[in-house]
C-alpha cells in the first residue's frame, strides 16, 4: 500500500495501511506493525511477538529496548478502529497509551537501532 498521504504524518500512513488490510482481508485477529528503518529486527523477532500473541491474544505487545518501548508492536483486533483513525506524527503511541493496562513490553534489543540518516548505517553492528 502506498502511503499517498505521508505528508500528514506517520499516523495517517498507519491508518491507510490498516484500511487497506481490512478492505482486502476482512478483520484479522491482530495487526503486527513494524517500521522499515529497523534493520536489525529479524523475522525470528517478529515471530516471537506472534507466538506471544497466540498465548495472550488480548495483550498489546510492544518491543522493549533499554528504557524505551516502541515498534515492532502487535495490536489485538479491537485496536484496529483506533489505528485506522490515526493522524499526525505520533504514530500509534496514543493507541498504546490508551491501552496501557494491557500492554506487555517484550525485550527486543534489535528494535532499539533505527536508521534516521545515512550515517546511521555506518554504526550498524555486523
Amino acid at each position: 500500500v502506498e502511503a499517498s498521504e505521508w505528508w500528514r504524518g506517520i499516523g495517517r500512513s498507519i491508518a491507510q495501511g490498516v484500511a487497506a488490510l481490512l478492505a482486502r482481508r476482512g478483520k484479522p485477529s491482530a495487526l503486527l506493525l513494524t517500521l522499515a528503518d529497523l534493520p536489525q529486527v529479524t523475522s525470528e523477532d517478529l515471530l516471537k511477538l506472534v507466538d506471544l500473541h497466540r498465548q495472550s491474544p488480548d495483550r498489546l505487545l510492544v518491543s522493549g529496548f533499554g528504557d524505551n518501548q516502541g515498534p515492532p508492536c502487535l495490536f489485538p483486533a479491537d485496536c484496529l478502529p483506533a489505528l485506522q483513525a490515526l493522524e499526525g506524527d505520533d504514530g500509534a503511541r496514543g493507541v498504546v497509551k490508551a491501552n496501557a493496562a494491557r500492554v506487555v513490553a517484550v525485550p527486543l534489543a534489535a528494535a532499539g537501532f533505527d536508521i534516521d540518516k545515512p550515517a546511521d548505517l555506518l554504526t550498524m553492528s555486523r
